[in-house]
């Protein structure tokens, strides 16, 4: 009996049919990566700013121009490519730290200046602006926006700041101080995968 191989058509086929099985396998392999660094990015700002509330806790003193300051207020600025790790610090005795932020909030605003104190990934409060804790993560590839509650909006920078020594929360938007009754929301948006960090009035950090 003699052996008969495969036709030109059915090679063609079974090519066809290994292509688009290979073709999904990618797909969902990309997919998968796409959601894994998404839920990376959010996790870690999430982190970033409970590391920043966490160090508002604590009585920090530094040196700045051979004078002593007390640390305020630490936080994150976020702009549409990257954020970074922000510190509020002012000199003098007996500092309260919530009057300064009730009488003057515009202290704590740096929408509209830069800071000129970091804290850095090991959580050290330097003056060395090349390097505090800076996250790209590709930022500009995401949509970022907040909302208080209504619909989301569109912005180009945001300082949010925690209060020494509660950890409280105070938060500018585009140079406009943001009062809210329950959460400030984050939100992360990268083609179809939505995250959301809320921030309540009381401090509580939530990733959603």
């Amino acid at each position: 009996m003699k052996n008969k191989g495969f036709t030109i058509f059915e090679s063609t086929v079974v090519l066809l049919v290994s292509t688009i099985v290979l073709g999904a396998i990618f797909g969902l392999i990309s997919l998968n990566k796409n959601f894994y660094e998404f839920q990376k990015t959010k996790l870690l700002l999430a982190e970033n700013l409970r590391l920043a509330q966490d160090l508002s806790f604590k009585k920090i003193e530094v040196n700045i121009n051979n004078s002593t300051s007390t640390v305020c207020g630490i936080g994150i600025l976020i702009s549409k490519s990257n954020y970074l790790g922000i510190v509020y610090a002012t000199s003098g005795e007996n500092v309260d730290c919530y009057k300064i932020a009730s009488d003057t909030p515009g202290e704590f605003n740096f929408t509209n200046k830069s800071p000129n104190l970091y804290f850095a990934k090991n959580a050290q409060i330097i003056t060395d602006r090349n390097n505090p804790l800076i996250v790209f993560e590709e930022l500009k590839d995401y949509e970022i926006r907040y909302s208080t509650g209504n619909a989301p909006n569109s912005f180009n920078s945001s300082s949010i700041m925690f209060l020494h020594p509660y950890g409280d929360p105070l938060i500018y938007v585009d140079n406009n101080k943001i009062d809210f009754a329950n959460k400030f929301n984050l939100i992360l948006t990268k083609n179809q995968d939505n995250a959301t960090i809320s921030i309540t009035n009381a401090g509580q950090i939530i990733s959603e």
